[in-house]
C-alpha cells in the first residue's frame, strides 16, 4: 500500500493540526481538533479502501461515500475495525459540532486524541507496514510526539500532558496502569480483537494476587491496594465530575502514585510474571 498518495498525506496533516492545536492551549480551537480527527479517520479508511480497488464514490455520482460505507467496504476485504464504536462515536459529535456549534472540553478532545492516535498506531502498521511515528516525524516535533505517547518515555508523556491538561493526564495515567495490569491478569487476549475483557480490575481476585505480589517483590511499597483505591478515585473524579474542586496539588499526588504503579508493573512484566503462572503454581 502506498504511503504516497494525496488521502494518506491528507489524513497524517490533519492528525499532525489536531496536536499542535491540542498544545496550544486554547478552549476556541478544541472544536476543530475534533472536525481535524474525524476528517483523518474518515480519509485513511478511504485511501485503505482505494488500495484495495474498489471506489470510494457512490454510484454515478461525484460524492464519495460515508464512514458507515467505509466501514462496509472494508470489512468486505475482511480488514476490521474493533475501534469501530469509538470512531462511530467521533463522528457522531463531529457532526453535532458542525451543526449545532458545540464546545468540547480538554478531557473529551484529549479522549479522542489518544484513540484516535491508537487506531492509526494499529492500522498504519497492520495494514500499511509502516509505524506511526515515522510518518509523523516530518510533521511534529519530538516534544509533541512524546505528548502522543509515541516514545518510550510515558513519565515524560505524562508530565506533559498534565501541563495541558491535569484531568486528561490523571486519565491517561489512570488508564495506562489498568492495561499494564490486564496484561499480566490476562496475557493471552481475545485474538480476534486484540482486547481485554470490560472487566471492574480491582475487583479481580488475580488484582488482589498481584498487588501482594508486586509488594513481596519490592516492586510496590506496602499499601498498593488503598494507594490504588486513592488514584481511582481521583481518576473517577477527573472522568466524570465536572463539578468537583480538585486541586492541581491533589492531581499531582495522584498522578506521582500512577506513576509508582507503571514503573512496578513494567518491571514485572519483565521478569515474565504473569498471574495465570502463579495460579500454575499453586
Amino acid at each position: 500500500m502506498s504511503d504516497k498518495s494525496p488521502l494518506f498525506i491528507s489524513a497524517l496533516e490533519l492528525l499532525a493540526h489536531s496536536t499542535e492545536l491540542f498544545a496550544q492551549k486554547n478552549p476556541k480551537r478544541y472544536k476543530f481538533i475534533i472536525l481535524h480527527l474525524a476528517n483523518a479517520v474518515e480519509l485513511i479508511l478511504k485511501d485503505c479502501i482505494i488500495d484495495q480497488g474498489i471506489s470510494i464514490y457512490e454510484e454515478k455520482s461525484s460524492r464519495t461515500i460515508n464512514i458507515w460505507k467505509s466501514f462496509s467496504a472494508l470489512e468486505s476485504e475482511n480488514i476490521l475495525i474493533p475501534e469501530r464504536p469509538i470512531l462511530e462515536l467521533l463522528i457522531d459529535d463531529r457532526n453535532t459540532i458542525q451543526h449545532r456549534f458545540g464546545y468540547p472540553n480538554a478531557e473529551s478532545v484529549y479522549y479522542y486524541l489518544d484513540e484516535v492516535i491508537a487506531f492509526f498506531k494499529r492500522f498504519l502498521d497492520e495494514n500499511y507496514g509502516i509505524q506511526l511515528v515515522e510518518t509523523l516525524e516530518d510533521h511534529l516535533t519530538e516534544e509533541l510526539l512524546q505528548l502522543l505517547g509515541l516514545v518510550k518515555d510515558e513519565e515524560e508523556q505524562l508530565d506533559k500532558l498534565f501541563e495541558l491538561s491535569p484531568k486528561s493526564a490523571l486519565v491517561t495515567a489512570y488508564s495506562q496502569v489498568e492495561k499494564l495490569a490486564l496484561e499480566l491478569i490476562f496475557p493471552s487476549p481475545d485474538p480476534a480483537m486484540q482486547r481485554y475483557p470490560r472487566v471492574m480490575l480491582w475487583r479481580l481476585p488475580e488484582f488482589q494476587k498481584l498487588m501482594k505480589y508486586l509488594e513481596q517483590n519490592g516492586f510496590l511499597p506496602k499499601g498498593g491496594i488503598k494507594r490504588f483505591e486513592t488514584l481511582r478515585d481521583m481518576r473517577n473524579h477527573s472522568a466524570h465530575s465536572t463539578n468537583s474542586i480538585i486541586t492541581k496539588k491533589d492531581s499531582q499526588a495522584a498522578l506521582e502514585i500512577a506513576k509508582e504503579f507503571i514503573v512496578a508493573l513494567q518491571k514485572a512484566k519483565s521478569s515474565g510474571y504473569t498471574v495465570s503462572k502463579e495460579n500454575d503454581k499453586e
